[in-house]
């Protein structure tokens, strides 16, 4: 009931809105039997100019003059240079084998150690601003148990020494 009571005043302003057809309007719209043909346009190849025949200009001779070749790539760029890899020698013999792979491990030991050694005098410097600035005592201990650890690694490579876990 409520949904009727609802809808009544929906439908009114719709019909209200809706344009209603008349009489009137009907009779005065021809039908379209009774409509006069429009007629047609007249033809484009009556209306259209004819089209003049041009020639395209003269291409000259392919022998006349040597044309540079275009370089393909950016002339900054080097040039490439085709090397085929090759499997490592060691590869059959296992002890051949561990030599080269300690030799990779020591050469990656020592650049570890070359990079740490300018890290350590960076973390100095920041633990010293940290203290200046008034850091807590716990971050400040984190810190210097990182540089001791650090410190701790670049000893132990330089001696031979596996490197010390920290926990």
């Amino acid at each position: 009931m409520k949904r009727l009571l609802l809808a009544l005043p929906v439908l009114a302003l719709f019909a209200w809105l809706w344009p209603a057809d008349s009489p009137s309007q009907a009779k005065a719209q021809p039908w379209p039997a009774q409509a006069q043909p429009q007629p047609l346009p007249a033809p484009v190849s009556q209306l259209a100019p004819e089209p003049q025949q041009t020639l395209p200009a003269p291409v000259p001779a392919l022998d006349a003059e040597p044309v540079a070749p275009v370089p393909l790539t950016d002339p900054a760029t080097p040039p490439l240079t085709r090397t085929i890899p090759t499997a490592p020698r060691p590869l059959a013999d296992p002890d051949q084998y561990l030599k080269e792979e300690d030799k990779r491990h020591q050469a990656q030991l020592q650049a570890f150690a070359l990079a740490a050694r300018s890290r350590i005098s960076e973390l100095e410097a920041l633990i010293e601003k940290g203290r200046q600035q008034g850091l807590s005592q716990a971050q400040l201990a984190e810190g210097e148990g990182k540089l001791a650890a650090l410190r701790a690694a670049v000893k132990a490579i330089d001696a031979g020494e596996p490197i010390p876990r920290v926990n």
